[in-house]
């Protein structure tokens, strides 16, 4: 679960509170720890990345600049 911190990265590419990351830059999120590494990788980076999330059990692609996101992860049990 994903909470967005407002004019960060994240909220201009549209994610929103509640949002479930399962990909970040073609890879498969499986927890809040390997998300954080994920994000770490790609700092500096100047194009886009992929993020795909799941909204009310709908798939949604979205765009966003790599780094910091501004997003708080809850992992899913």
């Amino acid at each position: 679960m994903t909470e967005v911190l407002p004019g960060e990265h994240a909220a201009e590419a549209g994610v929103r509170d509640g949002d479930i990351i399962v990909r970040y830059d073609g890879q498969n999120v499986e927890s809040a720890e390997g998300f954080v590494e994920m994000v770490n990788t790609t700092e500096g980076r100047e194009d886009a990345i992929l993020l795909v999330i799941i909204r009310d059990d709908e798939v949604i692609r979205l765009q966003a600049l790599p780094g910091r996101l501004g997003v708080r992860i809850t992992t899913i049990p």
